[in-house]
């Protein structure tokens, strides 16, 4: 009997860019929680990595289309700026905020807020949805998530979408952490 595939798209999650095979060959898909905040869930066969490991690594994280630097994540990813595409044609609201959503995911312009590894492909599928219903669900626990250190260095999940890798930087040399010292020394920030 041949193994029933499943689908991670439903009337909440929208295919950014997944492969036709994503358990094999990685997959990505959004879930619109206002009108300019995405939840994106990103699944990877940790064989593509290329350095021996196996099993599999699903990610969640939050992309704003309000967050600096998203012109850049669009001119870098060719996503025009005027939502009209190479033939002159509109693109429909809902596939260009996709794109744009996709191009800022692919930038860094993202928040970590959760992440899992395993063998399971469901269950680590499920582990994301449930952790984004979540946070949808609980405005304090999306406000404690996007205040966690998500690096060795400090930065603050939502410091991390800005790109603000200073403030943390700061914080470090004030509490007097090596690594900080470093990065400041290479120009990142002094206190």
């Amino acid at each position: 009997m041949a193994r029933k595939e499943f689908s991670v798209v439903d009337r909440n999650w929208h295919d950014l860019c997944s492969d036709v095979n994503w358990t094999d060959y990685d997959g990505s898909w959004a879930r619109k929680v206002t009108e300019t905040r995405y939840l994106v869930i990103q699944f990877e066969n940790c064989r593509e990595w290329g350095d021996g490991a196996t099993g599999y690594h699903v990610s969640l994280s939050e992309v704003d289309l309000n967050a600096p630097n998203v012109l850049n994540a669009y001119r870098s990813s060719d996503v025009p700026l005027d939502g009209i595409d190479e033939y002159g044609e509109d693109i429909p609201k809902d596939r260009y905020r996709l794109m744009c959503v996709w191009a800022c995911h692919s930038y860094g312009i993202k928040a970590p807020l959760f992440q899992a590894s395993g063998r399971n492909v469901r269950k680590l599928v499920a582990a994301a949805k449930r952790e984004a219903r979540r946070l949808i669900g609980s405005k304090a626990e999306y406000r404690k998530r996007m205040a966690r250190p998500v690096n060795a260095l400090g930065s603050m999940a939502r410091e991390y979408q800005r790109g603000e890798i200073h403030k943390a930087v700061v914080r470090g040399v004030l509490a007097g952490d090596p690594k900080a010292e470093i990065m400041a020394k290479l120009g990142m920030a002094r206190p």
